[in-house]
């Protein structure tokens, strides 16, 4: 995603649907000794937490030198505090406006989206069943609120998972997801996508 610092931007109360990439990440039910997914951030690995609006946050820091009297030089951070998305920073929730774009942002990236992670075996004991521990989870994002338009998407001040779609074939991880989120979740077998 680029330029986003040189198109206007607009504030909208009706959303603006994109897409966008998470990982869905095994956490423990604390309430039912269960396992249970949660939507997590690729980059920053903020947590997208169920039924809540994600709202955008700025920790962009600027730097000052001061000199010291013995002629040291000493680094003070100083916070910059804006409301995100600002045209002059890359702060904002980002989305792409093409699902095709979407995985064409993630070609050449460490991250390779179509392979779930490791896949946990029963202990001794019995209490872990088998069950894939994180996959990456595409899908369609409601945008509102101040949205700066890019070329290939969108930054945003608010949003919500709009659907899901789960690359592993493991049901549980979409069911927890759909009950969780309250959003349509399906599942797609990665190959489709090679």
């Amino acid at each position: 995603m680029s330029k986003f610092e040189a198109l206007p931007h607009v504030v909208s109360e009706e959303p603006i649907i994109a897409w966008r990439m998470w990982q869905a990440v095994a956490v423990l039910n604390l309430f039912s000794d269960d396992i249970v997914y949660r939507l997590r951030a690729v980059s920053k690995h903020t947590e997208w937490k169920p039924r809540i609006t994600l709202k955008a946050d700025c920790f962009a820091l600027v730097s000052s030198l001061a000199k010291s009297s013995n002629r040291q030089v000493s680094v003070h951070l100083i916070g910059f505090k804006h409301q995100p998305p600002d045209i002059y920073c890359k702060c904002g929730i980002y989305a792409l406006r093409t699902k095709e774009g979407l995985f064409n942002y993630f070609v050449g990236k460490k991250m390779d989206p179509f392979k779930p992670w490791t896949v946990v075996s029963a202990d001794k004991r019995g209490i872990l069943p088998d069950r894939i521990m994180g996959c990456t989870v595409f899908g369609q994002v409601s945008l509102w609120g101040e949205i700066i338009e890019g070329e290939d998407g969108y930054r945003a001040q608010y949003a919500y998972p709009y659907d899901l779609t789960v690359l592993a074939d493991d049901r549980r991880i979409a069911d927890s997801l759909r009950e969780q989120y309250q959003v349509d979740t399906r599942i797609e077998l990665p190959q489709a996508h090679h």
